[in-house]
């Protein structure tokens, strides 16, 4: 017990996990967003399986992403900045919700699928380190 204890203590390791916790344990609007965008805004099956589908592409792109251009950034770097752009980006839901999107011409289905893409590769390179 007390060499567990001694070895998750280390910064090196608690800040990480407390990082993944935190990320992981934040609420997620999910199911309430699923009503509301087959109920209220009319996404179809098809529609949500061709998002589903860009969602895996996105994430093969923030694998590609953060090889290519951020794995040799400092993970106290990379943390921050993805932490500030999670807390930003994870809003843009409610654009969708408050049809904001339609206020600057941009139709529902563009706004998600591009929602979709950013908070994929944002997330996939939180979790590549």
């Amino acid at each position: 017990g007390g060499a567990l204890w001694k070895a998750f203590s280390q910064k090196s390791i608690l800040l990480p996990v407390a990082f993944l916790v935190l990320w992981q344990g934040t609420p997620s609007s999910g199911s309430a967003l699923f009503f509301f965008e087959t109920n209220e805004l009319g996404f179809g099956p098809e529609f949500l399986g061709r998002l589903s589908l860009v969602s895996a592409v996105s994430s093969l792109a923030g694998v590609v992403a953060y090889d290519q251009f951020l794995k040799k950034v400092p993970l106290r770097i990379l943390f921050k900045w993805v932490c500030i752009a999670g807390v930003v980006l994870g809003m843009t839901p409610l654009i969708l919700v408050s049809h904001l999107n339609r206020a600057i011409g941009l139709p529902d289905t563009w706004f998600a699928i591009g929602d979709d893409v950013v908070l994929t590769v944002l997330g996939q390179i939180a979790f590549m380190p």
